[in-house]
């Protein structure tokens, strides 16, 4: 079964939600420079300046670029509730040039609709901020204001487009990226935000070619070859992706995490040794994979049969995290490694190591578990239905233990202590495999009276 690979989605939308990726558009020249002609009035559809306003305008505007700090002192002097929008609208432009809070900058920018409704430059320059904070459902409302009034350029497009995007929107993510593309078709931020609406529709095929088109202009891209590689498990071609990563590799461009998800498709495609290559490649970086990655991996291996794998990296673990490992994640590493002696026939030794984990923790029902199958397995069945109860004292192998308790129960011909726990197994985790083994007890206890 194919069940360990994953893809890692944006989080759900809240007032301030996750960007879906880093915009570079923030550290664009060109974008820097349009913010600054941002100060001039689109005098034949926004508001005008009156006399003496026009006069301290023309006084200030060739220094907010250099000296914005003494400008919006300037300006706040001056200004008073019946000064035109166009002065709250520039000291919004200014406390954002001086990066101060966002609500302060919100509140210039709010304060110009209000007096000029119709404000064009203050509707997008609010959607924008708002973009900047990650308050991504509230600049849709004004950024869409500024394309109905008229403005529909690039940065425009490709902020509504992320903003979208960011809230789960793929499709309308993908209209709008589309359209800021026709206008900028070099961007890199919009290419990418476009291949990620594609990807959240399932368009593998559109982002492979797009993803080919840009690794062919920057081949050391590393997000780009690892969305295509995405792409390519979407399609279930494993292979395909897992050469992506090995190319990534090549070009020194593989995070930790790459290598972690290569060792996850090698080990989907029943590829053990080029998996704990994988794992090894990703514990060997800087920075390396994490602890609970690393841990994930070592019971991936020994889940998965991969015995002598299992047991290398256990080791490459114990060597990497030796002193910061707590006894948590010990105890999972002995597991594992109990899971690998019962599997090569060596119980003796996987019995020392689980009942020196319960010992430590007498509320681990994973061990409590793995020692009850041992001596079920190994013909001493009331030592078993010990360890059994035990495991089904504890809330989180309540239900499984109900189940294997049951069943050895029903090999014992104890159908009326079996029936019970498997009513109690399916009130607590209902499975139809489970319903169906205790309808058929149910019948062979009836057939029997």
């Amino acid at each position: 079964m194919r069940t360990l690979l994953f893809l890692l989605l944006p989080c759900s939308v809240l007032a301030q939600t996750a960007a879906p990726y880093p915009l570079q558009l923030w550290k664009d020249p060109t974008f820097k420079r349009q913010f600054l002609r941002g100060y001039g009035a689109a005098t034949d559809i926004e508001p005008a300046l009156n006399e003496t306003e026009r006069e301290q305008m023309q006084k200030l505007s060739g220094f907010m670029g250099e000296k914005p700090e003494a400008c919006f002192k300037a300006l706040l002097e001056v200004a008073t509730p019946e000064s035109t929008a166009e002065f709250d609208f520039v000291l919004g432009q200014l406390a954002v040039q001086l990066e101060l809070p966002g609500e302060k900058a919100a509140g210039f920018y709010k304060t110009a609709i209000k007096k000029f409704p119709a404000f064009r430059r203050a509707h997008f320059a609010l959607g924008r901020l708002m973009v900047q904070q990650n308050q991504f459902a509230a600049a849709v409302p004004s950024l869409s204001r500024a394309v109905e009034l008229g403005q529909a350029d690039a940065t425009l497009m490709g902020l509504l487009a992320y903003c979208h995007l960011a809230m789960e929107q793929p499709a309308s993510a993908e209209t709008a990226y589309r359209n800021a593309l026709v206008l900028q078709p070099q961007s890199v931020d919009w290419k990418m935000g476009l291949i990620r609406a594609l990807l959240k529709q399932e368009k593998a095929d559109e982002v492979i070619a797009l993803c080919d088109e840009m690794i062919a202009a920057d081949p050391d891209k590393a997000d780009v070859w690892q969305l295509q590689s995405n792409a390519y498990l979407a399609k279930k071609d494993f292979l395909k992706a897992a050469a992506n990563i090995e190319l990534m590799a090549m070009r020194n461009v593989a995070t930790a995490e790459d290598f972690q998800r290569l060792g996850d498709i090698y080990m989907n495609e029943n590829m053990p040794p080029a998996a704990l290559t994988a794992y090894g490649r990703a514990l060997s970086l800087t920075p390396p994979m994490s602890l609970a990655a690393a841990l994930r991996a070592v019971e991936v291996l020994g889940a998965r049969g991969a015995n002598d794998e299992a047991r290398q990296f256990i080791g490459r673990v114990r060597e990497a995290f030796g002193k910061t490992l707590a006894d948590t994640d010990k105890r999972r590493l002995q597991k594992t490694e109990a899971r690998i002696a019962v599997a090569n026939g060596e119980a003796g030794e996987a019995v020392k190591i689980l009942e020196e984990v319960v010992a430590v923790d007498p509320l681990d029902g994973e061990a409590l578990m793995i020692l009850a199958q041992h001596y079920g397995d190994a013909g001493e069945k009331e030592r078993a239905i010990l360890y059994y109860q035990r495991a089904g004292s504890i809330t989180a192998t309540e239900a499984d233990a109900a189940v294997k308790h049951a069943q050895l129960l029903a090999g014992m011909s104890r159908l009326d202590e079996a029936i019970p726990l498997l009513k109690r197994a399916q009130s607590l985790k209902p499975r139809e495999g489970v319903g169906k083994f205790l309808e058929e007890l149910e019948r062979y206890q009836k057939q029997r009276r």
